[in-house]
């Protein structure tokens, strides 16, 4: 991670980061990537940064509809209710290897061996790093035989991140979770949804309130990330993209898609009406949907009539069940 690819970020030489301009010997390095693990995990490295925010993510989230995203207290480790959780920077959109999503969630065993990266191939690769490294018996000490297991959140960009590289936030000493010390340990992990801790420790909406036509796919998300296609947000179309190792990503309807040949990436999309934040759904006399991320409300300060906000608020002039409830970003 460098100044330039997490904004505000704070650079940090890892100690267990080293470059290897060499092949290295097939008995002292294993490469990771790609590799399955166990309980379908997969095997991944990390390295550790300061000063974390949202940085080029914090669009993503406010379209999800979160209010505390920008609080960069809010990035550290924190453990409730028996589980650590934390925030991580990643191959975003923007990243030379995009592999992952802003607002991604992942369960990591962090350990017990540390990682580091070989570049012998050309670009990295994630691999185990000797086991006369003192990075090892360190790693073992701070989270144990077996590893330590932690859910994380995708926060922001880290521009050099291969696929399973995952840079960690490293605030207030890991958010005093027990982490302090830790040296780039490797990382198994598997694709989990967010829990409740970290939608709310952001401000997000946890869902349950909108459903159906209120779901869709945010700027540079995958929209078949759920496993089905989730429509892309109003004025944004899906292009299937070289850079998301040919995996589709919903963009603007304006911009051209030079990697898709279909018929209908060729094409303009009609960005769809939507009622911006703030504004009222009913000014046409009918009603227009509020925009990705946000629900109707009735407020008795606009004289009694309804106005759009984030799915997070919530409406106290308002009686309705769907007020009340929080709508899917």
């Amino acid at each position: 991670m460098n100044g330039f690819s997490t904004l505000f970020a704070v650079v940090i030489i890892p100690t267990a980061l080293h470059t290897m301009a060499e092949s290295a010997p097939a008995d002292v390095l294993r490469i990771l990537q790609g590799e399955s693990g166990v309980s379908g995990t997969r095997a991944g490295c990390t390295t550790h940064y300061g000063g974390c925010n949202c940085g080029p993510c914090c669009e993503k989230f406010a379209q999800m509809g979160c209010t505390k995203h920008q609080d960069m207290s809010r990035h550290s480790f924190f453990r409730e209710n028996g589980m650590i959780y934390g925030t991580v920077a990643a191959g975003v959109f923007g990243s030379n290897v995009e592999w992952t999503t802003c607002g991604a969630c992942y369960e990591v065993t962090l350990g017990p061996n540390c990682s580091t990266l070989d570049w012998s191939s050309g670009h990295a690769q994630c691999t185990v790093a000797p086991s006369d490294w003192g990075c090892q018996a360190v790693n073992k000490r701070i989270l144990g035989s077996q590893g330590t297991k932690a859910i994380v959140m995708v926060t922001n960009r880290c521009a050099e991140c291969t696929t399973g590289h995952f840079d960690v936030c490293e605030d207030n000493n890991y958010g005093n979770v027990g982490f302090a010390g830790m040296d780039n340990p490797t990382a198994a992990y598997k694709t989990v949804d967010c829990p409740a801790a970290l939608l709310n420790r952001f401000g997000c909406p946890s869902g349950g309130g909108g459903g159906g036509d209120d779901q869709c796919t945010a700027n540079e998300a995958d929209p078949f990330s759920s496993g089905s296609e989730v429509k892309c947000c109003a004025g944004m179309k899906k292009c299937l993209r070289a850079s998301a190792n040919w995996a589709y990503r919903c963009q603007p309807c304006s911009m051209s898609c030079p990697d898709d040949e279909s018929a209908y990436a060729a094409e303009q999309c009609q960005p769809d009406k939507c009622t911006p934040n703030e504004a009222d759904p009913f000014s046409t006399g009918s009603e227009v949907r509020c925009c990705a991320g946000m629900k109707k409300c009735l407020r008795a300060s606009a004289n009694w009539a309804y106005r759009c906000q984030a799915c997070s608020m919530s409406c106290p002039d308002d009686e309705s069940a769907y007020a009340t409830e929080q709508c899917q970003s």
